[in-house]
């Protein structure tokens, strides 16, 4: 009778191991686990060079509300990232979040001192470049006076477009 009663334990906990590990524990890690699994996931399509997948997992995560302020004051940062990045690139709509991503991920965490500087530099950015802006004006006028004068053909200066397209 012991023997029996030991082998029917075994034989369910041998079951309940296998339904763990198999079927019912990849549906289980998806509940309890959602968080890290959509932070893994996003993290992996940035691995594999696909930026949108990246951006795109990491606000499902924010948008979510779950997961420590730190976790989600990284994800912020990265999104922050990804977003200055495609300024870069010329993307206007995107040089207008990179300053809101830096900010909501310093209200979740005031010790990512990375955000912190990141903002830094783009205030200042903004703030040399309204300065340059308003020097410009009068230099602007001075050269078409200039310029009516002399009648000259452009000389094809190519300055970059700038970094960002608002000011905090």
């Amino acid at each position: 009778m012991k023997k029996n009663i030991v082998f029917a334990l075994a034989f369910l906990f041998g079951l309940i191991l296998f339904l763990l590990n198999g079927p019912i524990g990849s549906r289980v890690d998806n509940i309890i686990f959602d968080q890290e699994i959509r932070l893994s996931k996003a993290f992996n399509d940035l691995e594999k060079g696909d930026q949108e997948a990246h951006d795109k997992g990491l606000a499902e995560f924010i948008l979510s509300g779950r997961g420590s302020k730190p976790v989600r004051a990284l994800a912020l940062y990265n999104l922050g990232n990804s977003a200055l990045t495609r300024a870069g690139k010329g993307d206007q709509a995107a040089a207008k979040d990179v300053l809101f991503y830096f900010k909501e991920a310093l209200r979740n965490d005031p010790l990512l001192f990375p955000a912190k500087f990141n903002l830094e530099i783009l205030v200042r950015a903004n703030k040399e470049k309204e300065k340059g802006e308003g020097r410009d004006t009068s230099k602007q006028r001075e050269g078409e006076q200039e310029e009516s004068k002399e009648q000259k053909p452009d000389e094809g200066l190519d300055f970059p477009p700038p970094l960002l397209g608002s000011t905090p």
